[in-house]
């Protein structure tokens, strides 16, 4: 007997809901037919079906207050559905359409990415096979979209459509107003979906089907203020937080993987890293198979400047680079904190920044000075290369040529400085190479190492 009902699940829930339906008549007198509609639907469905009163008229069922649930989860509250059918439809053991009349849709995209109002129908996918063995033979099998639900489509209209995403760090949710579309189940094309609905100006636009592979959701926003929570569709981090401006989107998440676009405009973006707001941020992502890439350009310490982030392979990088950059602004970067910059005028000429996140975080920041200027020295062509990773602080390489200056701001002396610096946890070593470039060998050349501990008093 169970077996029989797991083969022939569908249409045992059909049968009981068209006998229930279409032959209860006398039973609306004798019982509460909502009331026995709920409990044999759920029985055999799972979801809780309530209504408060059942109508029959001519190739039409009226359901009033009709509510679907699954468990707490309530999926459509609406006043009213009309369920259509027709002799053809009854003779082939199908509904023609359901239609949603007004009333709120909770459409809510699952951790394991089940869209709830589907798997109301279809059940969770967890569920489909309980055995290794038999999810094996799944695979094995050439894929086949056709589903059994005896339901030929699910309209709904003007009806407030809250969309909410659990798929990411943070839940993505927004609500959309008027919103009309449709939901058809096929033997042959599988489960097809989309809804188009609007808040003011935004536009949303959400799609979801099955006909050519076991998942496909497509996103598409107009216009749509920006949030922390719904930039995750362009990078899932902690990192980097946003606020204000505006969003398009095009975006398909499948079982292939992702691809489309993400366009935004006027967005303020916060680093965890950096103690300023990178503002106006202007810029476009694409999603391909080979991974997601962002180009975009902003205002950083209220100049614009260039941004690009790319994540491929599990591999993370974010680079920019800047030009004529404050000993300040150097100092609102959280990896120099506590570092003492020498030359309160400094000004750093040029800065190329990499943030590369794979097994661990790495930040590389290359700085060129052309001349710094001090009373009777000047620093020429300095470069540091700056790095922190697990291991801690690094100055793999120091270069700078040191110009001795005498009253007549001519050189006196001028010797070259190469050196690297490391530094974890209170203890370090440095070494440094001074080399006389201008033949006045007043201070003997020097090549040699120091390590060195810093003490807490």
């Amino acid at each position: 007997m169970t077996d029989f009902f797991k083969k022939h699940r569908k249409k045992t829930i059909f049968v009981t809901f068209l006998f229930l339906l279409f032959f209860g008549g006398w039973w609306t007198v004798k019982y509460n037919l909502p009331k026995t509609v709920e409990v044999v639907v759920r029985l055999f469905l799972g979801p809780t079906f309530k209504s408060s009163d059942i109508i029959f008229e001519k190739n039409k069922v009226i359901v009033k207050d009709f509510v679907l649930a699954d468990g707490d989860e309530v999926i459509i509250d609406t006043p009213q559905v009309d369920i259509l059918y027709s002799e053809e439809s009854l003779k082939k053991l199908r509904i023609e359409e359901i239609i949603i009349n007004g009333g709120i849709a909770n459409i809510t995209r699952r951790k394991n990415g089940d869209i709830n109002i589907v798997a109301a129908f279809t059940g969770s996918s967890e569920e489909e096979t309980e055995t290794t063995q038999e999810k094996k033979s799944e695979k094995e099998k050439p894929y086949e979209p056709g589903i059994s639900i005896p339901i030929d489509r699910i309209t709904g209209k003007n009806v407030t459509t809250v969309f909410r995403d659990l798929g990411y760090r943070l839940p993505i949710e927004q609500t959309a107003f008027d919103t009309n579309g449709y939901l058809t189940f096929s033997k042959t094309e599988g489960i097809a979906l989309h809804f188009v609905g609007n808040n003011k100006e935004e536009i949303y636009d959400f799609a979801f089907s099955t006909a050519k592979e076991p998942y496909s959701m497509t996103i598409k926003l107009s216009n749509i203020n920006v949030k922390t929570e719904l930039a995750q569709y362009g990078y899932d981090g902690k990192e980097v937080s946003y606020e204000g401006g505006l969003l398009n989107m095009d975006l398909t998440i499948a079982s292939s993987g992702m691809s489309g676009w993400i366009a935004f405009d006027g967005v303020d973006v916060k680093y965890i890293d950096l103690d300023d707001t990178i503002k106006e941020a202007k810029g476009r992502v694409e999603f391909k198979p080979e991974g997601i890439f962002l180009n975009a350009k902003a205002l950083v310490f209220d100049k614009p400047e260039e941004f690009f982030l790319s994540f491929k392979d599990g591999e993370l990088n974010i680079d920019f680079d800047l030009a004529n950059i404050k000993k300040k602004n150097l100092e609102k970067l959280s990896y120099l904190k506590g570092v003492d910059l020498p030359f309160e005028e400094l000004n750093v000429d040029r800065v190329k920044f990499n943030l590369n996140m794979k097994e661990e975080l790495k930040v590389n920041i290359d700085t060129f000075i052309k001349r710094v200027e001090i009373e009777n020295l000047n620093l020429i062509d300095t470069k540091v290369n700056f790095l922190y990773d697990k291991d801690g602080i690094h100055l793999p390489k120091i270069y700078t040529v040191l110009n001795q200056l005498n009253e007549k701001k001519e050189i006196a002396l001028s010797e070259e400085i190469n050196g690297a610096l490391n530094f974890w946890e209170g203890k370090g070593d440095l070494s440094l190479n001074i080399k006389n470039i201008n033949n006045k060998n007043y201070i003997p050349n020097f090549d040699g190492k120091l390590e060195f501990q810093i003490l807490e008093i």
